[in-house]
């Protein structure tokens, strides 16, 4: 298995690529540079700026969960980052937010674009955390910014979704949501091709059990979680 805090390669024309793995307190330089990109970003999603930097301190396994913070760096300099887990009880990898910065997204591994790449290393890791038998990537977006993920691999799943608008601080600020598409990118060494149907139940547990810890009677969890997803302990990423 790869080192869980580095990994380097090149690019087609030479450029050294580099991941470092933001938590257990290693690459604490990054905190800021990963928190600026983020905000620029992601201007309406500022409030987990503050988890990053929780996250940072904190060990990267916690219960079910397995965190990465992954900032991407071309010849040193931070160009890009991810924030995704390893979701061990439901075998996915939701990834919250990713960007590559505009000025280096036309360089290619092996002729794939780096955005493409440094996406598809969620699949990587995800089959370093939980082994091949997975159920793949998950992401939330809205309707308008559907068509660029549709060109890399991502299927939309077949179901009326939702997100809590203050995401995981809808317990202090108010349960409001906001419809958005839930996506999904198959595992990369699956022993059979799943079908999006399989996927939609563990897929909303993800999110709406174990990262916004929705109650069981809410619509979206009483309407699209299978009895056995809801019968799980769940995966805690707060603990």
């Amino acid at each position: 298995m790869e080192p869980l805090s580095e990994r380097e390669r090149r690019s087609d024309t030479g450029e050294r690529i580099t991941l470092h793995d933001v938590v257990d307190g290693c690459w604490s330089q990054f905190v800021g540079p990963m928190r600026r990109l983020h905000d620029d970003v992601f201007p309406d999603h500022r409030f987990a700026g503050e988890q990053i930097e929780r996250d940072a301190r904190r060990a990267s396994t916690r219960r079910g969960i397995a965190v990465h913070q992954w900032m991407l760096c071309v010849d040193g300099d931070p160009a890009g980052y991810s924030l995704m887990d390893s979701n061990l009880v439901r075998r996915t990898a939701p990834i919250h937010f990713l960007a590559v910065d505009s000025d280096v997204r036309h360089l290619t591994i092996e002729g794939t674009r780096l955005g493409t790449w440094f996406l598809h290393d969620a699949l990587r890791r995800l089959d370093a955390d939980v082994g091949p038998d997975n159920l793949g990537a998950l992401a939330e977006t809205p309707d308008y910014k559907l068509k660029p993920f549709l060109t890399t691999g991502w299927e939309a799943l077949p179901i009326d979704y939702a997100e809590p608008v203050h995401g995981w601080e809808w317990p202090d600020k108010g349960l409001e949501m906001r419809p958005l598409v839930l996506l999904w990118l198959p595992p990369r060494h699956a022993s059979r091709r799943l079908t999006p149907h399989e996927v939609v139940s563990p897929a909303v547990a993800t999110f709406a059990l174990d990262m916004y810890r929705l109650d069981h009677d809410h619509a979206l969890v009483r309407d699209t979680i299978d009895p056995v997803d809801l019968a799980m302990v769940p995966a805690d990423r707060w603990d």
